[in-house]
């Protein structure tokens, strides 16, 4: 199991195989860089009962900082860590996606960081490689970022393939209803035929038209399930840039299709 940095608070692992997953929040802002900003009080507040494990409450202080600064992208970050908290990972992405529109950029990569851990508990794995692609872009040193991304696109990785396997046995199973279908029509055929030679010109009419039928059966079209905009060749490539050049990650932005969560500010 993976050690937990002193980064990271509170962190939950699952396993995929061999490998876990760090769900950690960000750590608290210090309110000391609102100085006398609009909501300070409120946030502190805030902090002090997330600290003691009263997230509800401590949304509802985040929320009262709002109400004061709208703008406050400390205050949507901990509105963010605390929903998280509760398990409303989707109004959690939300928040975060707030914070990520205010804040400053010194904290940009611990919100997408979160978000991505958001979207992970969502099922929405290709939205968290583009989180935490964009965490690593901005902070190439996080590696609990670059830990989530390989899990993630292992894990991406496996649904794609769990696709296919699943379009090949349904293929194979409507080809095996298509030839018990044939051979029973053959039967007939040829049961009709024995009966009378009188009956043969009709009997052959019978079986042309029989065939075409099979024919136009057999060109059914494949299933068409939910395809992921990441293809399993760009999932390989980026997972082998991730182990192999990290430096490659950090030179392409992300481009989000989903929300995104991180730590606690």
């Amino acid at each position: 199991m993976r050690r937990i940095t002193s980064v990271r608070v509170g962190r939950v692992w699952t396993a995929l195989g061999a490998m876990a997953l760090a769900r950690a929040l960000a750590v608290l802002i210090p309110t000391a860089a609102l100085a006398a900003q609009e909501g300070r009080v409120e946030i502190e507040e805030g902090n002090r009962l997330y600290e003691e494990q009263r997230y509800q409450e401590a949304r509802v202080r985040y929320l009262e900082a709002l109400r004061k600064a709208p703008e406050l992208a400390l205050a949507h970050f901990n509105e963010g860590n605390a929903l998280y908290r509760e398990g409303d990972f989707e109004s959690s992405a939300e928040a975060y996606m707030e914070a990520l529109d205010r804040s400053d950029p010194e904290w940009r990569s611990q919100a997408w960081y979160n978000l991505g851990n958001a979207m992970l508990e969502q099922q929405q794995t290709e939205g968290a490689i583009d989180a935490y692609t964009e965490a690593l872009r901005l902070d190439p040193a996080d590696q609990d970022a670059k830990h989530n991304l390989e899990y993630a696109l292992r894990l991406l990785q496996q649904q794609q393939q769990q696709e296919q396997d699943q379009q090949e046995q349904g293929g194979e199973e409507g080809d095996e209803e298509e030839q018990s279908g044939e051979d029973q029509q053959d039967q007939r055929d040829q049961g009709e035929q024995n009966q009378s030679e009188d009956g043969e010109e009709q009997n052959d009419g019978q079986t042309s038209a029989s065939e075409g039928g099979d024919e136009g059966e057999g060109e059914t079209p494949p299933a068409e399930g939910e395809r992921s905009e990441m293809t399993p060749e760009q999932a390989a490539r980026l997972l082998q840039a991730v182990t192999e050049d990290p430096d490659e990650v950090n030179r392409k932005a992300a481009q989000p299709t989903g929300r995104n969560p991180r730590k606690d500010w």
